[in-house]
Parts: C-alpha cells; sequence; structure tokens
C-alpha cells in the first residue's frame, strides 16, 4: 500500500480526536466524504484493517456506476457487464490504490452518476 492511506488516517484523526499534528496541511482540500468514511472503519476496526476495507469498498463499488452508465447509454446488458468488467480488472484503478488516491476513487464513482442524472434530465 502507498503511503498517503496513512495520510488519510492522520488527516481523519487531526479532524476529529485531534490525536496527530497536521502543521500546516489543510485537510479540507480533499473531498471530506473519503475522510469520514475511513475515520468511522478506523472506529470499527483497526487502522490498517479500516485502510484496507476502504480500499477493497471502492475497489468494488467502482464497475457499479459504469455498468448503470452504460446499460443507460447502449442498452445491452452484455455490453453493460463488459465495461464493467473492464472497469474492475484496469490496471489503473489498482495503481491509484496503490498510492493511495482514496477520494479520486470516490469521486470516480460518483461521477458517472451526475453524468447519468444529465442523460436522464
Amino acid at each position: 500500500m502507498g503511503g498517503d492511506i496513512g495520510d488519510w488516517l492522520r488527516y481523519a484523526y487531526g479532524l476529529f480526536e485531534n490525536r496527530y499534528p497536521l502543521w500546516d496541511n489543510n485537510p479540507w482540500q480533499y473531498p471530506p466524504v473519503a475522510i469520514i468514511i475511513i475515520y468511522l472503519l478506523a472506529k470499527l476496526t483497526s487502522e490498517l484493517t479500516a485502510a484496507r476495507l476502504m480500499g477493497f469498498l471502492l475497489m468494488g463499488l467502482l464497475p457499479i456506476p459504469m455498468f448503470l452508465l452504460g446499460k443507460k447509454l447502449i442498452g445491452k446488458d452484455s455490453l453493460a457487464l463488459l465495461i464493467a468488467f473492464l472497469t474492475a480488472t484496469s490496471g489503473v484503478y489498482y495503481d491509484m490504490y496503490s498510492w493511495g488516491g482514496l477520494p479520486n476513487l470516490l469521486g470516480l464513482i460518483f461521477h458517472p452518476h451526475h453524468k447519468l442524472i444529465h442523460i436522464i434530465i
């Protein structure tokens, strides 16, 4: 795992418990949803388990919006499944997870929903 996952835990504890010094860092420059999720996971489990669960959760959810977007745009379940499979097995997302791009992965999960809403409306 990359070192940034530890940074997200540090930001979460710095915001909610003042446990770790943030020095001049501003954790609010990132979407707070990822920081809140990893904090809650760390409170329910251990810190290492929270980092792993966060990655598994985001990597597991990533193909779902791509399937829905593909189904809406193309209209065929088989092609939408192919899109979801290609998303799930793409090395780009695993690389992003390995360097700790948790807010980026969260944004990629919500971004297709935004596009889907514009298509429906």
